[in-house]
């Protein structure tokens, strides 16, 4: 899955659904939200689709310095996907 997707796929808060992430390339998107920023860090640390579903809010804030808003956003989507 693309971290484009990843981020765009819906929730329960008001921003789901919209297209935040936007983008050709797999891990890249629209830099507006950030978006390409996150997406070059899990390249630079070889996240891949095994690894994503692996990833816990600790390792988004401590070891890829996202902050917390972002890390609790990208970690809820990775439940919604462990659940789907």
């Amino acid at each position: 899955m693309k971290v484009q997707e990843m981020m765009s796929m819906g929730g329960d808060d008001e921003d789901a659904g919209d297209d935040r992430c936007g983008g050709d390339d797999e891990y890249g998107g629209d830099d507006e939200y950030g978006c390409q920023e996150i997406a070059e860090e899990f390249r630079a640390q070889e996240i891949d689709g095994q690894a994503l579903l692996l990833l816990k809010e600790d390792h988004l804030m401590s070891t890829m310095n996202i902050k917390l808003g972002p890390a609790l956003k990208i970690y809820a989507r990775i439940n919604m996907l462990k659940d789907s």
